[in-house]
């Protein structure tokens, strides 16, 4: 159900919640949080915990997911898992939380000299994207396709750098950031992972909670979706352009 680093950060009861939602998830999906916790005798709090170590806010979401999971299944007949997690992010959209941190990244944005974006691998296609779609909406951005290239002393002073990577752990991209930061940099990142190096490191991170997806078995290749992340930039870049010219017509 989910990532295998996912359900180790789990304590005892915990887990012993999760084996039994896992196990028997018709049952589940129909109790209240009290009905659930009575039936594996742990605590509410121990499901709430649950719940959040897995990527929700709490029972009520977690709950939505596993209703989500038996309609997808009843009405495809080749279910994509992570058309649930998809529409889960999509409602997550409009929760205070999102919009705060959204709110926040416009408005340095807004007031920096430039924007930057940096990625690598498939994260750089979605850098050079997310950087030519400022561009088309009158806004100064540059994407950093050059990671390996040294970092002047006080060259990103009232910029921001907006990362994207799905592991928020590659090496290259964290020693980058590092370096861009130090050179004052404001760091917004997008990652798969809240819990992961590079979402820690960031004034600001939006996670999306994705199914980790690979090419090939020995998982050399990612082909996690990156649709979140699209969505999450273009939103980024219509927010500032509206703050910067003016209403935008499309």
């Amino acid at each position: 159900m989910f990532e295998a680093d996912v359900v180790k950060r789990l304590n005892d009861l915990e887990l012993l919640a999760y084996e039994y939602i896992n196990r028997e998830p018709e049952k589940a999906r129909e109790m209240t949080i009290r009905e659930l916790a009575a039936e594996i005798h742990t605590s509410t709090t121990t499901i709430v915990r649950l719940a959040v170590k897995l990527g929700f806010k709490g029972w009520a979401e977690f709950k939505y997911y596993l209703n989500a999971q038996k309609e997808f299944r009843v009405n495809m007949d080749h279910s994509y898992e992570n058309m649930i997690s998809l529409d889960l992010f999509w409602k997550n959209l409009s929760e205070k939380e999102f919009k705060d941190k959204m709110d926040l990244a416009v408005e340095k944005m807004a007031a920096a000299r430039f924007v930057d974006f940096m990625g690598l691998g498939t994260s750089d296609a979605l850098a050079q994207y997310a950087s030519r779609y400022f561009n088309n909406l009158g806004l100064l951005s540059r994407p950093f396709t050059d990671i390996f290239r040294p970092v002047l002393v006080d060259e990103y002073e009232n910029s921001v750098l907006v990362v994207l990577s799905v592991s928020g752990e590659t090496d290259h991209v964290l020693r980058k950031t590092v370096e861009v930061q130090r050179s004052g940099a404001f760091l917004i990142s997008i990652t798969n992972n809240p819990n992961s190096t590079l979402s820690r490191l960031s004034a600001i991170n939006f996670s999306y909670n994705m199914l980790n997806e690979y090419a090939t078995p020995s998982e050399d290749i990612k082909l996690t979706t990156q649709l979140p992340s699209l969505a999450i930039v273009e939103m980024m870049a219509y927010r500032v352009a509206q703050i910067n010219h003016g209403e935008i017509i499309f």
